[in-house]
């Protein structure tokens, strides 16, 4: 069974929703370096806000909101929800506010992962030339962020940077941040016309990806590939529990060989993806799993949901 790129869309999605509290390898965690950076630029996010932008932006750490969360653009969510996203969005914010709320996109991302998360936002433009999109369903200015609690060094808060394929929650406990659920998306996954034709914004994910599918037998891959037809959307989809009811589970890692194994260790999301927060944070979530005795980086998981990203989450594409 050969694996070929014929979906519309690529997405990769990390970490079910995270409790509140640090839990070594559930998530990517920041040093305890970064998170000085974190409050600040949070704090001078909303020291920008007249107290009406406060009260769209800010909610309680505790509140049913913090818990909200999804991938398809803004304009879907009332429709399939009945609410609005919320957050202050990009549009609504004035010039500073704009500044100032990348600043605290910046602070929780790579340098990579910021590159990663700004062109998947600019994809929004691509989409509206190509769907010609006059309802502004397509646009890379309806990105919400939020904040949940009060900014500080020793609370408990967060904040959530939302819209179409971009999901990011940061949850602060005791010094410790861990960035989880996090989901980045791409469509289209390759750009095909206009003057960013070729752009793949997730070239190296999807690559890594079809590799690891690649290097697995083919009993293995007959376990692995869930479905010969590519999903209507992501297996398990916002679901704050990552499970597969009532579904096959895939392919567990401890049953790859060392050439799947090897491609497995933080190769299908590479280590300079989002997640590699700064202070080098990235590697150690695998580190603690190595020295625990548990498999490597995505090898806590099976494998359903990242061969699903390789095989086309991205039929949806029609209708997000």
């Amino acid at each position: 069974m050969s694996i070929t790129r014929r979906s519309m869309t690529v997405g990769a999605v990390v970490a079910p929703f995270a409790a509140a509290q640090h839990q070594s390898g559930s998530g990517a965690v920041l040093t305890e370096a970064a998170l000085p950076q974190l409050v600040e630029a949070a704090r001078n996010f909303l020291s920008s806000l007249t107290p009406a932008e406060r009260e769209q932006t800010v909610f309680p750490f505790d509140g049913d909101e913090r818990y909200f969360w999804h991938y398809v653009p803004s304009d879907d969510i009332p429709a399939q929800y009945g609410r609005p996203r919320r957050g202050l969005a990009l549009k609504a914010m004035s010039p500073q506010q704009r500044a100032l709320a990348t600043a605290l996109l910046a602070a929780g991302l790579s340098r990579q992962g910021l590159i990663k998360v700004c062109t998947i936002m600019s994809l929004e433009e691509v989409l509206r030339v190509v769907e010609n999109d006059t309802r502004g369903r397509r646009d890379p200015e309806k990105y919400h962020f939020s904040v949940f609690g009060e900014p500080s060094l020793t609370g408990v808060w967060g904040y959530r940077v939302e819209g179409h394929h971009v999901s990011l929650h940061y949850t602060v406990v005791r010094g410790k941040v861990t960035g989880n659920p996090t989901f980045l998306g791409a469509n289209p996954a390759e750009v095909r016309s206009g003057p960013h034709k070729g752009l793949r914004v997730l070239r190296a994910e999807e690559d890594r990806a079809r590799a690891l599918l690649e290097s697995l037998s083919e009993a293995q891959r007959q376990t692995a590939v869930v479905s010969s037809r590519a999903p209507s959307d992501i297996l398990t989809e916002r679901s704050r529990k990552a499970a597969l009811k009532d579904q096959p589970s895939g392919l567990s890692a401890g049953r790859l060989n060392a050439a799947a194994r090897h491609r497995l260790d933080g190769r299908v999301l590479p280590r300079q993806w989002p997640l590699g927060l700064p202070g080098g944070a990235a590697g150690r979530p695998r580190r603690a799993a190595r020295e625990r005795g548990q498999p490597r980086g995505l090898a806590e998981r099976s494998l359903p949901r990242e061969a699903a990203a390789v095989e086309g989450i991205g039929r949806r594409a029609a209708r997000r």
